[in-house]
């Protein structure tokens, strides 16, 4: 499945987790801007990753050219990244992917803090419409664009059409999207984000999550006939 004529915008898209990104969306047939504090930085990402639909810009040029922008940063550059591209971000369609993953903290969690990073960035942005997802999904599992990802993706985010949106660009990469709600969520999925990536570590090797016995959506009930 492809998702044609679509542009996503990676902010401090340079990382494992911002190129293995890069790759799938191209692959599901999105162009790529790579976006990083230092423009040529991310044009060197771009460049290394030697994919036509795919290039490299400051943080900025990369949230204004995206239909879909996506927060890609360690979790300790969030709150300076945001400073910096949230004055842009007012209407746009957010995924926030941070995960708080400290490998020397107890679990791999960083301290908590009083809201979720998606939290944070819909706090900045208060019309931007944020989705939290993708914090199960290994760099190196999106980079392998030649399989379908084949995992469960657990999203949740306050705006149902931009939920939707995830979900395809989801279905695209060849995952499954499992839908856990409003942003409010969004502190459990970092968190489990962490715990997932910190025994990918301590096993040396990508993990990933599939959920079992999920019921399909009960269909909506058949609207009265008219009086």
């Amino acid at each position: 499945m492809t998702l044609p004529g679509r542009t996503v915008g990676l902010v401090g898209g340079t990382g494992p987790f911002g190129r293995g990104f890069a790759l799938r969306a191209a692959a599901a047939g999105w162009a790529v801007v790579i976006g990083s504090r230092d423009p040529a930085r991310g044009a060197a990402a771009a460049a290394a990753l030697e994919r036509p639909a795919v290039r490299g810009a400051g943080n900025a040029e990369a949230v204004r050219a995206a239909d879909l922008v996506v927060v890609a940063v360690p979790w300790e550059a969030h709150a300076a990244v945001l400073r910096e591209v949230a004055p842009l971000l007012d209407g746009r369609l957010v995924l926030d992917v941070t995960v708080p993953f400290a490998p020397d903290a107890p679990g791999g969690l960083a301290p908590a803090a009083a809201r979720a990073f998606a939290e944070e960035t819909q706090a900045a942005a208060p019309t931007a419409r944020v989705v939290a997802g993708f914090h199960t999904v290994a760099a190196s599992t999106l980079g392998r664009t030649e399989r379908p990802l084949d995992q469960d993706v657990l999203l949740c985010g306050d705006d149902a059409g931009a939920r939707r949106t995830v979900a395809e660009l989801v279905e695209a990469f060849g995952g499954r999207p499992v839908e856990c709600g409003p942003l409010a969520a969004a502190r459990a999925l970092e968190g489990f984000g962490a715990l997932v990536t910190a025994l990918a570590v301590r096993r040396r090797r990508a993990v990933g999550v599939r959920l079992t016995n999920l019921a399909p959506r009960p269909a909506a009930p058949p609207s009265p006939p008219a009086s």
